[in-house]
């Protein structure tokens, strides 16, 4: 996916600066990305009086655990909270996430690609902050595009041993 440029005027809260912060965010959350790390904080920041929606490109929340534990999780959160799952977002203005979400089909044998679940759907979700907590997959580009709105950004995970390369260092 391309990174997204966020314009300077729409602050995106890192998953570790939101805890003993809570009180500093709007009322309507919307957290971006799906891993466990992402639905903690979603389970918590609703558990302190907020509207959460969550939105992950991934076809369930809670992806990262093993599946039958993340076929119950996202069937439970589904009922706290609003899910947006297979999304692309496209743009992010102040107030407002818009997002392409295309149902994919559940992965099949290699070399036997499937097409997409129906076509494509805009989807707009409005917010008053932005939490964001993506990229647990290698995607160092789209994590330095969050960079400008962080007073201080960091690259980990599996982007960090991508970046490392990068670098030359050797270490990774």
């Amino acid at each position: 996916p391309a990174p997204v440029a966020l314009p300077q005027n729409v602050k995106a809260w890192a998953l570790i600066t939101v805890f003993g912060h809570e009180q500093e965010l709007g009322h309507h959350v919307a957290v971006v990305g799906g891993g466990m790390a992402a639905v903690d904080t979603a389970l918590y920041l609703r558990d302190t009086g907020h509207q959460v929606t969550m939105i992950t490109r991934q076809d369930r929340p809670g992806y990262d655990c093993s599946s039958h534990s993340a076929m119950y999780i996202s069937q439970q959160l589904m009922k706290l909270f609003d899910v947006v799952t297979d999304a692309e977002i496209r743009s992010v203005q102040p107030g407002e996430i818009t997002c392409v979400v295309q149902k994919k089909p559940r992965p099949g044998p290699p070399g036997m690609e499937q097409s997409p679940i129906g076509p494509p759907k805009e989807i707009r979700v409005t917010f008053d902050s932005l939490v964001f907590s993506a990229g647990r997959r290698a995607c160092t580009d789209a994590c330095m595009a969050f960079s400008s709105v962080a007073p201080e950004s960091r690259v980990i995970g599996d982007a960090s041993i991508l970046s490392d390369k990068n670098n030359g260092d050797g270490h990774g």
